[in-house]
């Protein structure tokens, strides 16, 4: 590489001259059967209850895959952006703010629930019967507990993660370990600790059981199933500690890290301090993630308490620090 840059040899190639195409033709048939195969769903009650999704597939694969894991759980599914073309119409990320045309469709369909995926459909969000997002944070929380409600075992997150999952983990007695941010860091560590289930709070759950990947159509069946009893998805949500989380980014700005580190250390002083991904700070069950982003020239703060004015007094007081 560098012996051609400093040639001068021309390094661009179009897109369609670059490597092969292979079809792996049995690939959803495989990711179905692990699926429908784990030991956490009762097919017979899913199949019963009768569910009606809307999908918002996001012009992507999951718009091919998911319904597709629907329909074998007896469910009606009603497709949004499911023709997997690639012309997307919302903002990729399927946070609360970019779900407001599924939202307009569940309630149109008068559905139980909607789902929304990313365009590799390893994450996934959800909205209730009156088209109200749960919010990302939801997800992991839902399918672990569904999880331990069977077996039993250590479940491990990242640090930017509700303490939603705390609970649940608290509640089943089973140990919850906490990584740096992203999925390679999770998995890794869900290898290390033997883990039954994990994931990230953006909307990746994982499970060993189907394969060590975040995964949205695994976030869908263990929801059909925490749904199989006739528990609606808003009852689900608000049998979960409620918390009130930000998650905001602010300019990186001049100030080296070093030295942004030394302030927050102190304007956090008292608080507990893990340094293994950027810094969090805790206290009772209030905390704060503040992070460089590695994509990106901004820092990432990520906050959460019991109160929605609460989180916003510890954010801003990150962002004077900063």
């Amino acid at each position: 590489m560098r012996e051609r840059f400093e040639t001068d040899t021309d390094l661009w190639c179009e897109w369609n001259e670059l490597g092969s195409v292979r079809e792996e033709a049995g690939a959803l048939a495989w990711h179905l059967e692990r699926v429908l195969g784990l030991e956490y769903l009762d097919l017979a009650a899913i199949r019963a209850r009768r569910l009606k999704v809307v999908v918002d597939g996001c012009a992507s694969v999951g718009g091919f895959a998911l319904p597709a894991l629907l329909e074998a759980l007896g469910a009606t599914v009603v497709k949004l952006d499911c023709e997997p073309n690639g012309q997307f119409t919302r903002v990729l990320e399927p946070l609360p703010e970019h779900l407001g045309a599924l939202g307009r469709a569940v309630r149109e369909a008068g559905a139980d629930l909607g789902i929304a995926l990313d365009p590799d459909a390893d994450r996934a969000a959800f909205v209730d019967s009156s088209g109200v997002p749960l919010g990302e944070e939801y997800t992991v929380a839902l399918g672990v507990r569904v999880v331990l409600a069977r077996n039993k075992g250590p479940v491990v997150t990242n640090l930017s993660t509700s303490r939603m999952l705390d609970e649940v983990c608290a509640a089943a007695q089973v140990p919850l370990h906490r990584t740096p941010v992203g999925e390679a860091h999770v998995v890794a560590a869900m290898r290390a600790q033997g883990a039954i289930a994990g994931g990230e709070g953006n909307g990746g759950m994982i499970l060993p059981a189907a394969h060590l990947g975040r995964d949205g159509l695994v976030a869908m069946a263990l929801v059909a199933q925490a749904m199989s009893t006739g528990t609606s998805l808003r009852e689900l949500a608000d049998s979960l500690p409620r918390y009130a989380m930000i998650k905001d980014k602010l300019d990186r700005g001049e100030v080296p890290w070093d030295q942004a580190v030394g302030r927050l250390q102190q304007t956090f002083e008292g608080w507990t301090l893990d340094t293994a991904d950027g810094l969090r700070f805790s206290r009772g069950a209030e905390w704060v993630h503040v992070r460089p982003s590695g994509t990106e020239p901004v820092v990432r703060v990520i906050a959460e308490s019991g109160d929605q004015e609460r989180t916003s007094a510890i954010v801003e007081q990150a962002r004077r620090a900063l």
